[in-house]
């Protein structure tokens, strides 16, 4: 495929490199296939300007002229375009002179794609246009190097074409603590951390996490599974932290598989997925829910670094939980720059007749969000007793 050859010459890097002002910054893959797409495409409209060509048509002409009579399907499921995509295009290029549409002779109803005269007399020149281009780019690659990354493009090409068209992509796991004792209470557990969340906390100690790294390595569901049927004399339930573990489509599958191996589940989440919260304790594949509550509903906000952020999914994932349908806790970091005695009087009320709190200090051991935020001592453990205890039955302070 002709706009994904272009992406070959691409060397992959990770190494951390120095701005000017100072701070590090990693080039990922993503960050480079995109400056070369950018360039490319820069480069490309403007040497076919003279033709009223652009970047976005070329890979479906060359499509055509190298394959007369392809129809617009076989060019969606070769170039991974969709239908829409392909119907502009081929409409521009028809309208431009360069391609004919015909019905097939053996299929009324099918219609093949035909290049023009036109389009026969300047291909030449685009293939003189391509061929700069390319040589330009791998100008200092040894052919050696180039032949090993073309390959390595390729294969990455293929799999991430399998990969978006899954119907359901499985939840992926990027840390894990193999033995906990209090991340289930009154149980040992494996700890399991998602990527990716939809919430930027500045005390979050798991930015990593939240600013999901392309070289962060998944940890196989080969290696989970080996590492419970090897230990199930010591481990009794599976947490699933984060990140944000419901906003994983593939979360239930992966459950179902925890639970038909005899394990309990545990599943932390910040509240803003209620219907897959509901359905995964409908459907009977969670044992304990861990809700983080970030602060008192005015300033919710502030606090979860969304400014613009409705918090009724929080309302509505909180007010299940107190419902009772399955045992739960609530969670709270507090931190100086955030919480007050007037803020966490109003989260008390807010969480009247909660069975279990939770209440956590800010801590260093993880990369925060914001470095510059302290923990809570400006309120002493007595005083947050006085505080929750008319509101929540249970709180302990960690």
């Amino acid at each position: 495929m002709f706009y994904l050859f272009l992406l070959k010459c691409q060397p992959s890097h990770d190494k951390l490199t120095k701005s000017e002002d100072g701070m590090n910054h990693q080039n990922d893959l993503l960050m480079d296939t995109s400056i070369l797409y950018r360039s490319t495409q820069k480069y490309y409209d403007k040497q076919l300007e003279m033709y009223n060509l652009t970047y976005a048509q070329l890979p479906i002409l060359i499509m055509i002229y190298e394959h007369e009579g392809i129809s617009s399907q076989q060019i969606a499921k070769e170039g991974s375009y969709d239908k829409g995509t392909i119907t502009k295009n081929v409409q521009k290029l028809v309208s431009l002179g360069y391609v004919r549409v015909l019905h097939s002779l053996t299929d009324k109803r099918a219609k093949e794609l035909y290049t023009t005269d036109l389009t026969k007399s300047i291909m030449s020149k685009i293939y003189g246009i391509r061929r700069d281009w390319w040589q330009h780019i791998i100008q200092g690659i040894q052919a050696d190097q180039l032949v090993s990354f073309t390959q390595m493009y390729q294969d990455m090409v293929k799999r991430a074409m399998e990969f978006a068209n899954q119907e359901q992509r499985p939840v992926q796991f990027f840390k894990q603590q193999k033995l906990s004792m209090k991340a289930y209470p009154d149980h040992t557990s494996l700890v399991l951390y998602t990527g990716g969340c939809n919430f930027r906390c500045p005390y979050c100690n798991q930015a990593d996490l939240v600013f999901l790294k392309e070289n962060l390595v998944e940890i196989s569901y080969h290696d989970i599974f080996q590492y419970l049927d090897d230990n199930r004399s010591i481990i009794d339930a599976v947490c699933i932290d984060g990140g944000e573990p419901l906003m994983h489509e593939g979360l239930s599958t992966f459950l179902k598989q925890v639970k038909n191996k005899g394990f309990l589940v545990k599943v932390q989440t910040n509240g803003s997925f209620p219907d897959c919260l509901k359905q995964l304790v409908n459907e009977n594949l969670v044992d304990f829910v861990g809700m983080d509550i970030k602060n008192s509903p005015k300033k919710y906000r502030t606090t979860i670094g969304l400014m613009d952020y409705p918090i009724d999914d929080v309302e509505e994932s909180k007010n299940f939980l107190l419902k009772g349908s399955v045992p739960y806790a609530f969670y709270m970091t507090l931190v100086e720059e955030f919480h007050n005695k007037q803020d966490l009087l109003s989260c008390a009320k807010w969480l009247d007749g909660a069975n279990h709190l939770i209440i956590q200090t800010l801590e260093r051991n993880g990369e925060l969000i914001d470095p510059e935020l302290h923990p809570l001592t400006s309120i002493n453990r007595e005083s947050l007793q006085e505080i929750f205890r008319p509101y929540v039955n249970t709180v302990e302070i960690e």
